[in-house]
Order: structure tokens, then sequence, then C-alpha cells
């Protein structure tokens, strides 16, 4: 999430029992033991907190998703394949001020732990909405989502509905699977698993203006600038945003299309083989919920730049791809699949570039409104033209069982 800045002590790990690496599959068992039992115990619990009334409110929102991933059909000829267990937890806290006039001010401040940067600080803006939309100011996402709950983002269109949706997801782009893959081989696909579901730099976190539309005849826009976007995300400045969509209700059914658009500038002078320029994203797609049960997803993106890319199979210069996703909901079970492929551009002059294809189908069961147990199984091959291994693809699977509660 590019906040690795500042990095406290995890005060979650403080709470697991350390052990050696060999020892992880006990691990993984005590903390879904934990988690099973504070899930059944918290059967009645709201999703979230809300304290005060009129004209203060605070909100308070929290997640821990506890996972265990096992490698399957592991790529031997790369080092760090391995069995492990993880939880990824954060904390919301939303405090909104309602004016004599009708408008909201508000703060918006998250926390964040993990095993990969420990206790930081995520998500913060200042806010002001009324009648004519939503504006904040501060470090957000690229584009807009909604200020409470953990909904999708509005400018997606295919998602993994059974598995988690803050933290590390199983969505197109998301990169829970991807954790439990030796580094080598998670970087390359992460670097272009995003081609194909959302425009690019989606995921920058990175101080914005931010503007919300308020929704009208179905149409809801949303536009987002930063000067410096952040640098895990790559040489990028000046970073324009915006993404529209429409929704049309008939009955039990919901039907929405959209997309979204990126252009930022490169700044890649000091890079072998590269120059100043710019990146344009444009993402595409529609979706449809039918008898609020069955959702179906389909999302294409396409990158163009005008600067000559650096060396690197997985440049994100004329990248392109598309993700496809199925979900069905019955009772408390939630099933579904999707599948993406992505193919980066193609970076200098016989560098190769990456293609990647990932199928993904899990389930989930719901015991409350904040409790939810959810296996999935992520299937990859990894192909990249004339380079790693001398070209031939890397494929395998990543089995990942876990759980969710939200506060």
């Amino acid at each position: 999430m590019g906040a690795g800045r500042g990095a406290l002590p995890n005060p979650i790990a403080a709470l697991v029992p350390s052990f050696k690496v060999n020892d992880m599959k006990y691990r993984y068992l005590l903390l879904y033991a934990t988690l099973c039992a504070a899930g059944l115990g918290s059967h009645s619990a709201l999703a979230q907190v809300v304290v005060g009334d009129s004209p203060y409110r605070l909100t308070i929102e929290g997640f821990a998703n506890a996972t265990a991933g096992h490698q399957t059909r592991k790529n031997d000829r790369i080092a760090g394949a391995r069995e492990d267990a993880r939880i990824d937890a954060g904390l919301r806290f939303l405090g909104q001020v309602n004016t004599r006039a009708g408008g909201i001010f508000g703060v918006r401040v998250e926390g964040n732990a993990s095993p990969d940067e420990h206790f930081v600080a995520g998500e913060r803006s200042l806010l002001y909405s009324d009648s004519w939309g939503r504006v904040e100011i501060g470090r957000r996402r690229a584009l807009p989502d909604t200020l409470a709950g953990y909904a999708r983002n509005n400018y997606t269109f295919t998602a993994a509905e059974f598995g988690v949706t803050s933290g590390r997801t199983l969505d197109p782009g998301g990169t829970l699977a991807t954790a439990f893959l030796p580094p080598q081989i998670a970087s390359r696909i992460d670097a272009i698993s995003g081609v194909g579901f959302t425009s690019a730099l989606f995921f920058d976190i990175s101080p914005k203006l931010i503007y919300v539309s308020p929704k009208a005849a179905g149409f809801q826009a949303g536009v987002s600038y930063t000067r410096d976007v952040d640098d895990d995300q790559g040489p990028f400045k000046r970073l324009l945003q915006g993404g529209l969509t429409h929704e049309t209700y008939e009955s039990q059914n919901v039907f929405r299309i959209g997309g979204s658009v990126s252009h930022a500038g490169v700044d890649n002078g000091a890079l072998p083989g590269a120059s100043p320029g710019s990146l344009n994203s444009l993402s595409v797609g529609a979706s449809a919920s039918l008898d609020s049960s069955l959702d179906i997803g389909l999302n294409f993106s396409q990158n163009n730049s005008s600067a000559n890319a650096p060396v690197g199979p997985s440049s994100p210069y004329g990248a392109r791809g598309y993700t496809v996703s199925v979900n069905y909901n019955t009772g408390p079970w939630t099933f579904g699949t999707y599948y993406q492929q992505a193919r980066a551009g193609e970076g200098a002059a016989g560098a190769g570039r990456d293609r990647l294809n990932v199928a993904q189908a899990g389930a989930s069961y719901r015991i409350s409104t904040k409790v939810r147990f959810y296996g999935a199984y992520y299937d990859y091959r990894l192909h990249h033209e004339g380079g790693l291994l001398n070209g031939t693809p890397l494929t395998g699977g990543v089995l990942l069982l876990g759980t969710r509660i939200q506060l």
C-alpha cells in the first residue's frame, strides 16, 4: 500500500507466539482456532460502531483477516516456495460534524497491520460533503470510494465476492494469493495483476485532491489529482484520474456500466533506455446483478505511453488485458470464479514482456454480518518471452483458507 514509512511494532504479532519457519502449520492452526472462537462468540455484533448523534458523530470500523496459504505445483527452480499463514488487520475512524446549512465536515483516519509492514498509518483525509457532492483532501487511493463500510470500489466491475474486501484481497489485482508465492514470482505477477481490472495506478495511495459527484439519473462521477505518486508505484508524477458509472434498476436486477481513465507524467530520465513522457490508461466495464443472487462482470483495460519504456518484462507501458467474473449468492453461501489475462508492455528492444493468465474459484460462508469463512484456489501461468528460465512458463497454484472478522 505504499505506507511503509515510520513503521511501528506490530500489535497483532505480539498476540501470536513466535514459531520457526518449519512450524508455520502450527502457527496457522492457532490463529485459525483463535479467530473461529472469536467469530462464533460475536454472532449478534454489528458491522460497525457509531458513537454520538447529530451534529457530532463518530463511526468506528475494523477488520481482521486470518489466512493460510499452501503453494501447490511448486516451481522448484525458484527459491522461496513456502507454506505460511498471516493476519491482515485495520481500524478506521470517521468523525463527522453536521453544519446548520446542511453540509458535513469530516475527518477520516485509518491504521493497518500486516506481516509485511507491521503497524502503519493508512488513508487519512479531511472532507466536506453537501448536495453538490463531496470534496476530500489527504492521503487516499487514486479513485474515490465509499467513506464508510468496506464496499467494493465503484469503478471496478469484476470481483471475487466470496473473498475479503479490505487489506490484501482475492480480487483481480489483489495480492492475497501471491503473498504465499516466492517473492521473485509474486513481484512479477503483482506488477501486472491490475491490468484488465482497472486503469493504471488505481492502487496508488498518496496526497490527493478528490471530488465525488452526487448520483443523478443513475450517473455518478469522480475525479482525483496528485502531484507525486507514491514511490512504490514507479516514476510517475501529476496523476489525474477520473471515472464515470451509470446504474439501471429493473425489479431485482441492477445493471452497471462505466469506466475510468488515468493520465500521469513519467519521470524516467535517470533510467537507462528511458525518457520522460506520459502514461495514459483507459478501463471500461459492465456488470449485472440478477435477482439479487447472480453477479456477472467484465472489464477491459489498455495502457499507452509517449515515453520510451525502461528495460523490464513487467512494464506498464502498452500493457493491456481483460477479466471476467461470475459470483452466486444463496443464503449464507457465496460461490465465485474469475479469469484474467494480462499482458505487459513491450519494454525496451529485446527485453520481452510478461503474460499472465489467472483462474480462481472459491466459496465463503457467513455466520453473521461480521464473520465470514472463505476458501479459494488460485491458479496462475506466467510466461516471459525469451526471458526467465529460457522462456519456460511458470505455472502453479495457491490453496487458501481463512476467516474474516469485522468490528
